[in-house]
């Protein structure tokens, strides 16, 4: 019985160089029950949902309030008909 060899699907590369440097900064762990609370609640889903629905609402009043004042729009117009005078 003949076996076929397991082969990736991707080239692999027999070595790897990296260049540059990883530079990785920490990021502050909130540490007080209040910091806690503030991080999670801005990281749910379903905050943020909400958050913007009250944006998109404060704005579409503000656009239904610009709509209630009147566009006003002046105009000339000049017209000769007949023969110039001379």
């Amino acid at each position: 019985m003949n076996r076929a060899r397991h082969r990736p699907f991707f080239p692999v590369a027999p070595s790897a160089e990296v260049f540059g440097e990883l530079a990785i900064t920490p990021r502050a762990i909130p540490t007080t029950l209040a910091d806690l609370r503030q991080a999670a609640t801005a990281n749910r889903p379903d905050v943020v949902a909400a958050q913007c629905t009250v944006e998109a609402s404060r704005r579409t009043l503000d656009l239904a309030c610009a709509q209630r004042s009147r566009d006003v729009n002046v105009t000339g117009a000049y017209q000769c008909i007949g023969a110039t005078i001379r």
